[in-house]
């Protein structure tokens, strides 16, 4: 199934800054437990929604389970289950969470596709409009359309009605309003005149026309595997994949070499011009 990229947004940028921040999201996983969805405006009455948001509900025990929500984004990423000749490839659904007043981070919860509890979403789906949209589209089973991909749907379908909830989570857990992270610019490199060996002036009103070299003007967070990685202990239960990637932008620029006749400049005038820059994501 071929995945088409999504537009950028404020809330999706947000999203993809917050999310893999440790230091702002605690994970959790429940990989051998089951879970479903539901609506919110039944699992949070007081909270006022105007519209059906994402809930997300795991059975801890046998007569226990907790919720977590609202859901601000859905993610998923592969993992490995087992270990030598039975391990196997299986899916995890990431479900990037907001807190009530009191949790002083943001939630992100990983379980595994295979232990969805259907059984759940039929006993919700006579008044859950949720559990009763997802039951329709598991029983469909459009292989183009996977269910899983429905949340994801369904989630970025709430953005506007969810960005000021985000806005006001953020505050509340860093103490200050969200800044969008600076991004790369593009700026013209300097050449070294022919005639004389010097840097030409870069005043107001004049442009280069030579090549375009990428400069840092900060760091970029981004989700990978739509969803952040997750990696756990194999004694400790599944693996999530990891995955760690590192940017290194060097440019490098070969000044013109002075004609021998009218060349007056030092060696320096034919040394190399570097701009380096490491980005850890």
């Amino acid at each position: 199934m071929e995945i088409q990229a999504e537009p950028e947004t404020l809330y999706s940028t947000m999203c993809a800054h917050i999310w893999p921040n440790q230091k702002l999201t605690v994970e959790s996983k429940y990989m051998k437990k089951k879970w479903y969805v539901r609506n919110g405006q039944d699992c949070d009455a007081e909270a006022g929604f105007e519209k059906p948001v994402l809930y997300v509900t795991i059975q801890r025990k046998a007569k226990e389970i907790i919720t977590f929500g609202p859901v601000a984004a859905v993610g998923y990423t592969p993992y490995n289950e087992g270990r030598g000749k039975a391990k196997e490839e299986k899916l995890a659904i990431l479900f990037f969470c907001l807190t009530p007043p009191g949790v002083q981070n943001f939630q992100s919860i990983a379980v595994s596709l295979d232990w969805v509890d259907e059984k759940a979403l039929l006993d919700y789906s006579e008044t859950d409009a949720i559990a009763t949209e997802l039951c329709h589209v598991i029983q469909e089973k459009n292989e183009a359309n996977p269910w899983y991909m429905w949340l994801k749907t369904f989630a970025r379908s709430c953005e506007v009605f969810m960005l000021p909830r985000l806005q006001a989570n953020y505050e509340r857990v860093k103490g200050a309003p969200w800044k969008k992270p600076m991004k790369l610019t593009v700026r013209r490199p300097l050449e070294v005149s022919q005639s004389s060996g010097k840097t030409p002036s870069t005043s107001a009103g004049k442009t280069d026309k030579g090549p375009l070299a990428l400069t840092a003007g900060g760091d970029d967070m981004v989700i990978e595997q739509e969803g952040p990685s997750f990696p756990t202990d194999d004694e400790e239960g599944p693996s999530l994949r990891t995955h760690e990637e590192e940017q290194q932008i060097i440019t490098s620029v070969e000044p013109p070499q002075p004609n021998a006749s009218r060349s007056r400049t030092s060696s320096a005038a034919a040394s190399e011009v570097k701009f380096s820059r490491n980005f850890s994501s």
